[in-house]
């Protein structure tokens, strides 16, 4: 008899135990059914502090910010001015990048003169130039915080002028100032060349995209959002506002893009979505 109830117990199919076999929790259910991640850049710069209390202003809303935005790509494009603001964005770059978001940090002119041989008590404009100080005095406040000049130093030492960056299948350019053929061959020239509202400056920057195959410039500096595209060989270049619009298709062949004053909390927000780049200028305060 024992041989037969052996022989029935072969024949049953066995049962495969396992999580997915179980009733899913709420929370592991979300987990599991949750769409792919799409790619969305969040580019940022012109921070301009001037104290440690402006510091902490301007982090609490660009933390805040990045947390609503959930980027997979951080952009910032310098110009820090004081050293509290270095740190801070020091510490969350790293943050950011622990959580496996891909971090680009492109030095600005302001950085170039504060840690660079330039010297003297000229007016340095800080604040979003609604305030200034003089050169010396900001680089006294950079002797007492070591680590921020350090931090710098780096950036110059990884930056020849321009870095890059693969986003949705698209390679980007990321520059303080423009990267264009008229731009000294410098680390110096691209920081400080403008290219708002000189349209033959983003006629140049296009050229330049397209000669090292790439496909959008993203860049700081001139304090506008604003965006310029060429398709056709014909420009269309506008300055727009946070203030609601709809987000921009960039269609054409090659686009540059200014992101803002972050101390007026303007960013751009780049993202891929149905085969498409969709640009939104932003606001975190106002």
């Amino acid at each position: 008899m024992w041989a037969y109830y052996l022989f029935m117990e072969l024949q049953r199919e066995p049962e495969i135990h396992s999580v997915f076999s179980q009733p899913i929790s709420e929370k592991f259910r979300d987990l599991v059914s949750e769409e792919p991640r799409k790619e969305k850049l969040f580019a940022f710069g012109e921070l301009h502090s001037w104290n440690s209390k402006r510091t902490d202003e301007l982090m609490n809303s660009l933390r805040e910010a990045i947390r609503k935005e959930k980027p997979t790509h951080v952009v910032c494009t310098g110009d820090f001015d004081h050293p509290s603001m270095v740190i801070a964005w020091e510490k969350l770059e790293k943050e950011l990048k622990n959580k496996g978001i891909a971090v680009i940090t492109t030095p600005g002119n302001h950085d170039f003169d504060l840690v660079g041989e330039k010297q003297g008590s000229a007016s340095f404009r800080v604040g979003g130039n609604q305030r200034s100080d003089s050169l010396s005095t900001l680089q006294r406040e950079y002797e007492k915080m070591p680590g921020a000049k350090e931090y710098l130093r780096k950036l110059f030492e990884n930056y020849s002028g321009a870095l890059e960056l693969s986003f949705a299948g698209k390679k980007l350019r990321i520059v303080h100032g423009i990267d264009s053929n008229n731009a000294k061959e410098s680390t110096e020239g691209r920081l400080y060349s403008k290219g708002i509202p000189k349209k033959e400056e983003h006629e140049e920057a296009h050229d330049g995209l397209q000669k090292k195959n790439a496909e959008i410039l993203l860049r700081g500096h001139d304090h506008l959002q604003a965006v310029s595209s060429r398709k056709n060989n014909s420009l269309d270049y506008k300055v727009r506002g946070a203030n609601g619009e709809s987000p921009h298709s960039l269609e054409g062949e090659t686009h540059v893009i200014t992101n803002g004053l972050f101390y007026d909390g303007k960013y751009a927000v780049l993202t891929a979505e149905n085969n498409k780049l969709l640009l939104k200028f932003k606001r975190a305060f106002s």
